[in-house]
């Protein structure tokens, strides 16, 4: 589908194999392909062996898939509580695109919030958020923007955290 050779496409196992686990592979034009190769010839000589044995297995095997779909249903209702949570901010200018895939929801604020703001109140609470400024190369947009992740935390823990991000919200608005 790229025929201007500009996708790269970088997938980790880290989040449906081993958690922490540094292996992955690239899909990405064969010229930049055989540019790395020297790169990860490296970095494969100093991967346990017996690790990528495991994976092999784990895909050969359809335990992979399996556990993919799991994983997938799972993120998906984590991320429809999410939303429901986000959707009773509307009132208040909180706007959001409910993501087809992936892990994480970017949200936008009310234009007077600064996002700063809302991480710092988090974190005396124990939440964590990405402040969507840091996502711009030179810190020139993004104030009142969040990024926020659904794949680790339980569904009990999301829904202390989106009730705590409401009143935060709310309070700062």
């Amino acid at each position: 589908m790229d025929r201007s050779e500009n996708v790269i496409y970088i997938y980790s196992f880290a989040l449906t194999f081993i958690p922490g686990m540094s292996m992955a592979f690239v899909a990405a034009p064969e010229k930049l392909i055989k540019s790395l190769s020297y790169l990860v010839s490296i970095r494969i000589m100093s991967l346990d062996w017996m690790t990528q044995k495991l994976l092999a297995k784990y895909i050969t095997d359809g335990k992979y898939y399996e556990n993919v779909q799991k994983i997938a249903a799972l993120n998906k209702t984590k991320r429809d509580l999410m939303c429901s949570y986000l959707d009773r901010m509307s009132d208040i200018g909180v706007s959001y695109q409910k993501p087809g895939g992936g892990v994480y929801i970017w949200c936008q604020l009310p234009k007077t919030v600064d996002s700063k703001a809302v991480v710092a109140e988090s974190l005396k609470r124990g939440i964590s958020i990405i402040p969507g400024e840091i996502f711009y190369p030179s810190r020139n947009g993004g104030q009142n923007n969040i990024r926020l992740n659904y794949s680790y935390e339980t569904i009990g823990r999301i829904k202390l955290g989106m009730e705590n991000l409401i009143d935060i919200v709310r309070g700062l608005t």
